[in-house]
């Protein structure tokens, strides 16, 4: 495959766009609102080893205070990871917060 040009990757993003340019405005505001949700999802998450750990457990349907046996922490300590881990991934359940961390290659 050739190596294409600065010259032909804007040619290809022009057409790529061209057809959002008859949009009206809301609509290109609303494309750009997903856009950015896009980009978002995409941005660096570094989560902590105990992070990871805990929602490992998680992924394997453990309850926080099971998890906190099994790590030798309290449950408030396991809660903590957890929403820790939550916050960073922007996701508002343990569960969406493991599938997340799953296809970010996090876990």
């Amino acid at each position: 495959m050739e190596r294409q040009s600065p010259k032909n990757l804007s040619c290809l993003a022009d057409s790529l766009l061209a057809p959002l340019s008859g949009m009206a405005f809301a609509d290109a505001f609303l494309f750009s609102g997903l856009q950015e949700k896009f980009m978002a999802d995409r941005r660096e998450v570094v989560l902590s080893e105990r992070e990871r750990q805990c929602l490992r457990w998680v992924e394997e349907g453990k309850s926080s205070w099971a998890i906190g046996v099994i790590l030798k922490v309290s449950l408030n300590t396991v809660n903590f990871h957890v929403k820790n881990a939550m916050r960073k991934l922007e996701s508002t359940s343990r569960t969406q917060c493991v599938v997340k961390a799953r296809r970010l290659g996090l876990l």
